[in-house]
């Protein structure tokens, strides 16, 4: 029986990646390999949050490094409204479709998600990098 060959999904996402302190749209073919690679890590959890505060905030998968408390040294990538660590490592801020298959945000969407992120510093990185804000459970 002939093999089926899998079609390629290009996903347009926010990458907040702390450890080259950038924040950016990225367009990437969806695969775990490619998710591996943009966020350095093997191992990752999707967790479903909002971005924002009160009315204006808006929900957002975000795929992060699910060892990432287990690294030397972590990043703090997201905090939430009071400044408390929410995520450490990489992030990748995507949405998802009904069925629960990962898929591209919006222009407007990649606006929104970057306007909540700051360059802000830690007791151990007092120099700051990019860090998502307004990330509430």
């Amino acid at each position: 029986m002939e093999e089926q060959e899998e079609e390629k999904r290009i996903v347009k996402a926010v990458l907040i990646d702390v450890d080259a302190e950038e924040a950016k749209t990225v367009e990437f073919d969806h695969s775990l390999q490619n998710i591996y690679s943009l966020l350095h890590c093997d191992c990752i959890d999707i967790v479903y949050r909002a971005i924002g505060h009160g009315r204006s905030s808006k929900r957002f998968d975000i795929i992060c490094d699910d060892e990432g408390t287990f690294k030397t040294s972590p990043k703090i990538s997201a905090i939430d409204n009071l400044g408390r660590p929410m995520l450490v490592g990489n992030l990748l801020v995507t949405n998802h479709d009904a069925e629960g298959n990962t898929v591209s945000l919006t222009d407007d969407e990649c606006e929104f998600v970057l306007a909540h992120v700051e360059k802000l510093g830690t007791r151990k990185y007092p120099d700051g990098y990019m860090m998502l804000t307004q990330c509430e459970g």
